[in-house]
């Protein structure tokens, strides 16, 4: 017969927390075999069994049974799942489960049973459930919740309510909460929850969960918030892995932190990032601040003046002092000004809370772009060591950028080189790369791409000119190069929102241009103003990968991006943070791209004109202008119109 090698355990302690808590991870474990659960409370519990989905039902002891259960049914392992609890009678239950003999007592980690959130998470911890409530949990909703974000707060129910003998995990309260509810005709919340989230939205929650399951409240706040706050006046170890975890104490439990009277209280003071010590009056305060160097180095200690008054009490002084710009309806406009009733004496709580979630986020695609840019160093610099003919190595370059550029473009984008014409026979040099439309024909029966052919300019989007270093000298040819392309006409006019509305191109169809250098040499960067100066409007950009960038103002804010006068200097925005630059280029060809609308219908401006002989075209426009001009034999004059069409005509097949 082979015995079960499994250890039969009993988890002391019945809140919904603990009864999770035994679904996604002690349920799991192949070395435990959970026998049961005893209350943690003295009286008879409210409940007698346990049952989760298909799971067995598993029996809720009473405690005053422990030793007796412990030795009926061979437990020799309990887990201490105890919260909020005097350490005088935590230490009565550690006393009885050691007098059995052979039964451990087991801790377990809270990192082992975290859940994790994908927003930024903020928890509240409480080190003494005799510390009055404090109105900072709502000041900090209210900080982040003027600042713009979407904030979700998550109170979790922790005690048991259910009258049946039997309690199904399934049925468990859970309330999403809305500004627009009816809070007071809600069945299950009490008069004391019902402040609590009210304040909560006088505080600018966005929603405010009320649940006994914790990991449904954290998924569902992930899907519409920036931020959620986890908040619980019970004093237990919160199990989310956080942003920031806080303990709010008292002055007074702050003075004497190792008497704590309750479990986990000094866990949560231990574990926390930020202590936030609330004093009634600037002398304690004062105090408080004098005893941060007694305590942890690691934490950051913050003292604030807190409000005496009661819950009732808060609520109506909240309401006062944010009456006058906050619509308690709520109103998605932001207040000029806004006051909640705590006052910071630690000014740094402010400095933190700006830099750890008021400031901007990192850009997504930063790191990626910053990869770029040394993945085009590496290319670069590869290329120079192993070749010894310049025009090579250019070509390489050229190269480079193209392969850049391919990878970070829209689909139905090409990238080439060549020359480009427009429909009224204006025509560029040779340009390194040229971006165009997959409507563009190639005008040539070669598909290997070896053979050079005019790219029409209502189909391109982007031209740059590609230097190996860029001088002064380099400078100026490559804004010479790229004036024929300004110079050229195409038919793009329009554009299309995203909205889908149609309204006139603010770049007049014009097609992008910029320079684009893998090294510099000498003071060219502190004159590249004055002397793209000397070539208005030519060029769009000027980028160095892994040095700088100067982009146009203007194809800056009809690519969307968010600029301000003052960061422009002759026209142009200078960007210098590694890998900026790149991010702007596929900015401005991906916004680019996606307002205008290519279209081959253009095309037929291009068959215009003459295609027989020249003389011959000239010889009857002639005649049919002698023949018009003649003394008419009708009494009726030549039509002015008619004269100018001609003449127009005439003026076509010269140009011809």
């Amino acid at each position: 017969m082979i015995e079960n090698s499994r250890t039969r355990t009993l988890i002391i302690g019945t809140s919904f927390p603990v009864f999770h808590t035994y679904l996604r991870f002690y349920s799991l474990r192949e070395d435990l075999e959970i026998c049961g659960f005893v209350c943690d409370e003295p009286s008879d519990p409210v409940i007698k069994v346990f049952k989760v989905f298909s799971f067995p039902l598993l029996p809720i002891y009473q405690l005053k049974d422990l030793e007796n259960v412990i030795i009926d049914e061979k437990i020799t392992n309990c887990i201490f799942h105890v919260d909020s609890k005097p350490i005088k009678f935590c230490r009565q239950i550690f006393n009885r489960i050691a007098s059995c003999g052979n039964c451990s007592i087991e801790f377990v980690s809270p990192s082992k049973l975290l859940l994790h959130s994908h927003k930024p998470t903020i928890v509240m911890s409480q080190i003494d459930s005799n510390d009055v409530e404090s109105l900072f949990p709502y000041h900090l909703c209210g900080i982040l919740g003027y600042s713009g974000k979407r904030v979700s707060v998550i109170i979790p129910i922790f005690d048991l309510f259910q009258t049946d003998e039997c309690l199904v995990l399934e049925n468990g309260i859970h309330l999403q909460l809305d500004r627009d509810c009816d809070l007071e005709n809600i069945e299950g919340l009490s008069s004391a929850m019902v402040q609590r989230v009210t304040m909560y939205f006088i505080s600018w929650a966005y929603t405010v969960f009320v649940t006994s399951d914790i990991r449904r409240a954290i998924i569902l706040s992930e899907q519409s918030c920036d931020i959620i706050i986890y908040d619980s006046n019970y004093v237990h170890t919160p199990i989310i892995k956080r942003t920031s975890k806080m303990c709010v104490i008292s002055d007074s439990s702050y003075e004497n932190f190792s008497k704590v009277p309750t479990w986990p209280g000094l866990i949560n003071y231990l574990d926390s990032d930020i202590i936030i010590v609330l004093s009634e009056t600037e002398e304690a305060v004062e105090k408080a601040i004098s005893l941060k160097n007694r305590h942890l180095r690691s934490q950051k200690v913050f003292c604030l003046k807190n409000s005496s008054q009661n819950q009732h009490d808060m609520i109506s002084l909240m309401r006062r002092s944010l009456s006058r710009v906050i619509d308690y309806n709520y109103s998605p406009e932001r207040p000029e000004t806004t006051t909640i009733p705590i006052t910071m004496f630690d000014t740094n709580l402010m400095g933190w809370l700006c830099s750890t979630y008021l400031t901007q986020r990192k850009p997504t695609l930063q790191k990626h772009f910053e990869a770029q840019v040394d993945l085009l160093t590496i290319l670069s610099e590869a290329s120079r060591k192993e070749l010894f003919v310049t025009n090579n190595d250019s070509a390489n370059r050229e190269a480079f950028c193209r392969l850049f550029l391919e990878s970070h473009l829209p689909p139905g984008y090409k990238v080439s080189t060549g020359e480009i014409i427009d429909c009224f026979s204006n025509h560029t040099g040779q340009l390194d790369v040229v971006i165009s439309n997959d409507v563009s024909p190639s005008l040539t029966m070669d598909t290997s791409e070896s053979i050079i052919a005019p790219i029409l300019a209502d189909c391109v989007l982007c031209v740059i000119e590609v230097k190996t270093t860029l001088t002064t000298e380099t400078l100026r040819k490559a804004l010479s190069q790229l004036r024929p392309v300004k110079a050229l006409m195409p038919l793009t006019s329009e554009i299309e929102t995203i909205e889908g509305e149609i309204k006139n191109d603010p770049l007049n169809g014009k097609i992008i241009t910029g320079i684009f250098s893998f090294g510099i040499n000498g003071d060219v960067e502190s004159k590249i103003p004055e002397i793209a100066s000397l070539y208005p409007n030519i060029a769009d950009f000027i980028v160095v990968p892994d040095q700088f960038g100067f982009f146009s103002a203007e194809i800056l804010k009809v690519s969307g991006f968010d600029i301000t006068n003052r960061d422009i200097q002759f026209g142009y925005i200078r960007s210098k943070a590694k890998g900026m630059s790149l991010a702007f280029i596929f900015g401005i060809l991906n916004s680019i791209a996606s307002l205008r609308r290519f279209s081959g219908s253009s095309f037929i401006r291009y068959l215009s004109g003459h295609w027989n002989d020249q003389s011959e075209a000239l010889e009857k426009i002639k005649h049919n202008i002698k023949k018009l001009l003649k003394k008419p034999k009708a009494p009726e004059e030549p039509k002015e119109e008619e004269v100018f069409d001609m003449i127009n005509q005439i003026g076509e097949s010269f140009d011809d």
